[in-house]
């Protein structure tokens, strides 16, 4: 292959890629406002808010989808003249290259937005299960101090079964 199509494909990788990160930014702005309207128990926000992620996840797979098709080009050239077997990002890419040291920096942005994403994700997964608990708390507890409701459950009286084991 000659090298403008290498720089070609090397054009697309970076161009799928950088729309992704954008993405991926996106995504996690919209995880944080999920995490508000969570804290701030707005079901309307949460809704629209959850509304608005589909379309960006939907957009984000189409970028990764890009990304890949772009890898595998990529590959293709690099693997035909070394008969290198699975190589990485690092290794597909020219080292002295300016456009190398961008796509890696790329490369290292969208797992770090990953990673982000997916603790983003645990706290509001989290915050819904702590929500969902605090409905299942009786009514009359849900408005009162935490020591009221200590107090309360110090109330209840415990009942404990015991069999007598027969010999």
């Amino acid at each position: 292959m000659t090298n403008d199509s290498l720089n070609s494909v090397h054009e697309e990788l970076k161009t799928a890629m950088k729309k992704e990160v954008q993405l991926m930014r996106e995504i996690l702005a919209n995880m944080h406002q999920e995490e508000v309207a969570l804290l701030l128990n707005d079901k309307g926000s949460w809704n629209h808010v959850m509304q608005q992620r589909y379309y960006l996840v939907e957009r984000l797979s189409d970028f990764r989808a890009a990304r890949v098709k772009a890898t595998s080009k990529l590959e293709k050239i690099v693997c035909q003249d070394s008969h290198l077997s699975c190589p990485s990002l690092e290794q597909l890419l020219p080292s002295e290259s300016e456009e190398s040291c961008e796509i890696l920096s790329l490369s290292d942005q969208i797992v770090a937005l990953a990673e982000r994403m997916n603790s983003q994700n645990f706290r509001n997964t989290g915050l819904v299960h702590q929500i969902e608990h605090q409905l299942s708390i009786p009514h009359e507890t849900r408005h009162y101090p935490m020591q009221h409701q200590e107090e309360l459950r110090a109330k209840k009286k415990v009942s404990i079964a015991t069999y007598q084991i027969k010999k």
